[in-house]
C-alpha cells in the first residue's frame, strides 16, 4: 500500500483549499511565462526549470496574505534551496503546518517501505508531528496504485536542523502535492495529504483537483508549450534523493541548436 485516501473529514477550510489551488495555478502560470521569456531572450535557459517551486510558493503566499490566521516563514532545505512554510491557527487554537510540494511517482519515498529510510531527514521529522494525531484518530483508508515521492537531490538534515519544539508546537502537518502530466505538462492533480511517519505513506485528506475549475486562473495549451521540451532522467531518483524538497530538475532539450 503506497498511497492512502482517508475516509474522513479532516481537511482544511474550503476557502483556504481554494486559495491554495488558486496560488498553485497562478504560480505555475507565472513560471511558464518566465520560462517563455527566458527561452526567447537567452541562448540557454534550462536552469529556469528549477524555479517552479519558487513561483508556486510565492503565489500561494500572496493568496494567503488576505487571511490573518495564516502566517508564513522562509525556510532553507540543504545549503541553498529556500521554500515557504505556512502556519494556520484555527479558532480552537490548534496550529497546522502546511507546505506545497511537487509530487513524483515510482520511487522510494512514501511507498510504504520503511526499511532504509533516513531517519534524520527533515520532512520525515516533520511527519512526526502527526504521530499522536494519527494514533488517536480512526483513519479508514483504501489503497491506491499511486506512489508519491518528494525529492530534491542532495538535500537533507545538514541544511536544516529540526528543533524538538518545532515538532511539538504543531498539531498537524499537511503536504499539498501537485502532480503534472508528463505529456501535456498541465497540473493533473492537487491533493491535501497528511504524512504518516510510521508507515512512510501519504494519507489523502482531500482531492483538491476539482477546485481548479472554480479558480479565476487558467493555463492555456499555448502557455504550456515551453515546458514540453523538458526531459527528466530516471536516474536522478535514487535512495539518496528521497523524501526531500523537489524542484523541477528537467533537462531542457535545446531546440535552438543549429543543424
Amino acid at each position: 500500500m503506497s498511497f492512502e485516501r482517508m475516509d474522513s473529514n479532516i481537511s482544511l477550510p474550503s476557502e483556504l483549499c481554494q486559495a491554495i489551488v488558486n496560488g498553485i495555478l497562478n504560480g505555475y502560470k507565472d513560471y511558464l511565462e518566465a520560462r517563455r521569456q527566458a527561452y526567447n531572450a537567452l541562448r540557454v535557459s534550462a536552469a529556469y526549470a528549477w524555479t517552479k517551486g519558487n513561483h508556486i510558493d510565492s503565489s500561494v503566499y500572496k493568496e494567503f496574505e488576505k487571511y490573518r490566521q495564516v502566517k508564513s516563514s522562509v525556510e532553507k532545505a540543504g545549503y541553498a534551496w529556500e521554500y515557504l512554510q505556512f502556519i494556520l491557527e484555527d479558532t480552537s487554537g490548534e496550529k497546522y503546518l502546511i507546505i506545497v510540494k511537487n509530487s513524483r511517482g515510482i520511487k522510494k519515498a512514501f511507498n510504504g517501505q520503511t526499511d532504509g529510510v533516513k531517519t534524520n531527514n527533515y520532512l520525515r521529522e516533520y511527519a512526526g508531528i502527526n504521530n499522536s494525531f494519527i494514533d488517536r484518530t480512526v483513519l479508514k483508508t483504501v489503497p491506491s496504485e499511486k506512489v508519491v515521492q518528494l525529492e530534491l537531490p542532495g538535500l537533507g538534515r545538514e541544511g536544516k536542523e529540526i528543533a524538538t519544539e518545532d515538532v511539538v508546537s504543531y498539531d498537524r502537518f499537511y503536504i499539498v502535492t501537485c502532480e503534472f502530466d508528463s505529456q501535456s505538462k498541465m497540473i493533473s492533480k492537487i491533493a491535501l495529504t497528511i504524512p504518516n511517519q510510521a508507515e512512510m505513506t501519504l494519507i489523502e485528506v482531500a482531492d483538491l483537483t476539482p477546485l481548479i475549475e472554480n479558480s479565476t486562473h487558467s493555463i492555456s495549451d499555448e502557455e504550456l508549450e515551453v515546458a514540453k521540451t523538458d526531459k527528466l532522467p530516471d536516474g536522478i531518483y535514487d535512495e539518496n534523493h528521497t523524501f526531500g524538497y523537489e524542484v523541477a530538475s528537467e533537462k531542457q532539450t535545446d531546440t535552438k541548436e543549429a543543424n
